[in-house]
């Protein structure tokens, strides 16, 4: 749990500038009633400094941090515990642990 919870925190705030850019691209192109048909990598980065600075690529990072951890926690835990009783204590069960996998990454 442990690990899974930092190890999910630090991916998510790793990420969480890239995120924030696509983000802000997808309200670019489709934003009230003066839409940009086209927005590209650097046009978006340019408005988020322009308007916000620096700052403006981590602004929230705070909640979501908070929220990763126990999100991943919970999600390796009924990882681990779907791997151990659908494998039935055979660690080498490949289909088991393929199975799980992919049950597991919908959610993710």
């Amino acid at each position: 749990m442990v690990a899974g919870s930092i190890a999910g925190s630090i991916e998510h705030m790793a990420m969480f500038p890239v995120d924030t850019l696509k983000t802000r691209m997808q309200a670019l192109v489709g934003s009230g009633s003066y839409p940009v048909p086209n927005v590209n990598v650097r046009q978006a980065c340019m408005s988020i400094m322009k308007n916000e600075g620096a700052a403006g690529f981590y602004r929230g990072i705070g909640a979501m941090g908070l929220g990763a951890g126990p999100a991943h926690a919970v999600y390796f835990s009924v990882y681990e515990l779907c791997k151990q009783f659908f494998s039935r204590g055979d660690p080498n069960n490949s289909v088991a642990h393929a199975a799980i996998g992919c049950l597991c990454y919908g959610g993710e």
